[in-house]
């Protein structure tokens, strides 16, 4: 196996979305994404795909640009924004080669076999790339405590937060949610999305 080769690709902000540079540069350490601060209905109203799931596993993989990418397979209980299907691959940025090359995007939420997720992601592009709305806005870890009552955590991995007017003093995108309430959220920005969007796809609830 070839030393570890590490790419780290700048983001920006746009609308609180992920703007990758796909001009990959060497780097040895990551450093924090950067991202618009918004509300879960600004997040699942720029969102195409919003789902609950468990993450079954992922494999990586390299386009001919030189970018990775990591396709994740997602068991859905739940989708609140588009095609309700029970398997899902979702294709996003980073992730690590056999060969010991991997990309890291900054502010990118990281998933892991086993765990239990909301995921609000954007359309997908044309190689079926999607991003988290809002780097680390766009996912939450659902967990259990040990009387059995359910958060979501919102972990802002390597993430700093900025108010729409471009204040440089962030914040970081920790957040932890009543399950219920989140849930609650979820369906209210997702009705009001669709009474907004007479044309956008249906919403459909879990199976």
């Amino acid at each position: 196996m070839g030393s570890r080769h590490i790419i780290l690709v700048a983001s920006g902000i746009a609308a609180g979305l992920l703007v990758a540079a796909f001009a990959p540069q060497i780097a040895e350490r990551s450093e924090a994404g950067t991202a618009v601060k918004m509300d879960l209905g600004e997040v699942v109203d720029a969102s195409g795909l919003v789902i609950e799931g468990r993450v079954i596993g992922g494999n990586s993989g390299e386009t001919p640009e030189g970018s990775i990418y990591t396709d994740w397979h997602i068991a859905v209980n739940r989708t609140w924004w588009g095609d309700n299907e029970e398997m899902r691959t979702v294709r996003l940025p980073g992730g690590a080669l056999a060969s010991g090359k991997a990309m890291i995007v900054p502010g990118m939420p990281s998933l892991a076999p086993g765990e239990d997720v909301v995921l609000l992601l954007s359309e997908a592009g044309s190689t079926g790339l999607r991003v988290p709305t809002g780097l680390g806005q766009g996912k939450y870890r659902i967990i259990a405590d040990g009387r059995g009552a359910k958060r979501a955590v919102r972990t802002g991995e390597h993430m700093t937060l900025v108010s729409t007017a471009g204040s440089l003093s962030g914040q970081d995108g920790l957040a932890i949610l009543d399950y219920a309430e989140l849930v609650a959220q979820l369906e209210a920005a997702a009705q009001a999305k669709r009474s907004e969007n007479t044309n956008a796809a249906p919403v459909h609830g879990g199976r």
